[in-house]
């Protein structure tokens, strides 16, 4: 009776510890996964399967990527010279290069551009709902602009514009068109820039012109107010010719190189009326101005430049078009197969002890 009692007793006790690891030897614990094989094969095969259509289907994703470096600057070397003498990042051919990449850098990392680019390509991303903000939020997302300063490697600057992709969409072509739309933007910046430093140029020579006409005309109307005022004078002292025979002209006078000024009125009537006449005709006449030669041929050589601009295709960066690589910039498939099929396999281990465990537990 007490050995039946003992042996109850330890079918309890091994059932009880069945699943205890640390309870069981070495040897019982290689014996009992042996014993558990097709239930663990069945759910390494389960779930490793699993896992693969999961990442294949749902969390693939591929990298196309797109090489942006600095135009050489020879390139935009007729854009810089058309801008000489104005201010601003184009006007000199040492830095245009540089001032045209970092425009167009700032204008990648723009999140604004690059939703309205999404939603203008669509049909680009089959089963992706982009009147969702959250759906195009994430689309987004999958965007990377990486830049580096050449300071670390022998390539020099360059802005490399990563997406993480789908399959069925049409990366590589929505990353070619993006890019492209990037280089007119920043292009149409650039000459927006240069025509508006021009348009400045001509505006000062113009304000300069506009200065010396009223100064001009100031001048005639003050020297035709004096002359007039003389003029009464002679007419009242009843004076019609010069006084003396040295005053043949007022020349001296109005050129301040008289050796001892005379009242105007000296001069007499028919003298001063000729003279009112000629200050008279100097009063928006461009050619009385000394400077009115080269300004105008400044203004006409501007309009010249800005004429240039308007038909000017520039390239302000350097691009390597996308291609279809293939690359998977999801976790490895191989990787997620085997962590799947070890897991399945730990999953049947532990569903064929327990099953084991509950029949000695039945059997005591």
């Amino acid at each position: 009776m007490e050995s039946a009692s003992i042996r109850v007793s330890d079918a309890k006790l091994r059932a009880v510890h069945a699943d205890d690891l640390d309870f069981q030897p070495f040897e019982d614990r290689i014996l009992s996964v042996w014993r558990a094989k097709i239930f663990v094969a069945a759910f390494a095969i389960v779930a490793g399967l699993a896992g693969y259509l999961a990442e294949s289907l749902l969390f693939r994703e591929y990298e196309t990527s797109v090489v942006v470096r600095p135009q050489l600057p020879a390139a935009l070397m007729e854009f810089s010279a058309v801008l000489k003498d104005t201010n601003g990042n184009w006007h000199g051919i040492d830095g245009i290069s540089d001032a045209a990449y970092d425009l167009f850098l700032r204008n990648a990392q723009d999140i604004g551009t690059r939703e309205s680019e999404l939603m203008a390509n669509r049909s680009m991303f089959p089963g992706v709902n982009l009147d969702d903000r959250l759906a195009l939020s994430r689309l987004s997302e999958k965007f990377s602009v990486i830049a580096t300063d050449g300071k670390t490697g022998p390539g020099g600057k360059s802005t490399t514009l990563i997406l993480r992709s789908k399959k069925g969409w049409q990366a590589v072509s929505f990353l070619d068109r993006y890019v492209a739309d990037l280089v007119a933007t920043t292009s149409s910046l650039m000459l927006d820039g240069g025509r508006n430093a021009l348009e400045t140029l001509r505006n000062g020579y113009q304000r300069d012109l506009a200065r010396l006409r009223a100064q001009r005309d100031i001048a005639a109307r003050q020297n035709a107010l004096a002359y007039d005022e003389a003029m009464k004078t002679a007419i009242a002292a009843g004076i019609e010719g010069p006084i003396t025979s040295n005053l043949a002209s007022t020349a001296i006078i109005v050129n301040g190189s008289a050796s001892a000024q005379v009242p105007l009125y000296y001069y007499g009537r028919k003298i001063l009326e000729h003279e009112i006449t000629n200050i008279e005709s100097h009063i928006g006449n461009d050619l009385a101005i000394p400077e009115f030669a080269n300004i105008q041929a400044s203004i006409k050589d501007i309009d010249g430049r800005l004429a240039a601009v308007a038909q000017m295709k520039i390239q302000p960066v350097a691009v390597r078009p996308a291609s279809d690589s293939g690359k998977i910039a999801s976790p490895s498939p191989v990787g997620v197969v085997l962590l799947c099929l070890g897991a399945g396999g730990l999953c049947g281990y532990f569903t064929a002890t327990i099953r084991n465990r509950r029949k000695l537990v039945r059997d005591a």
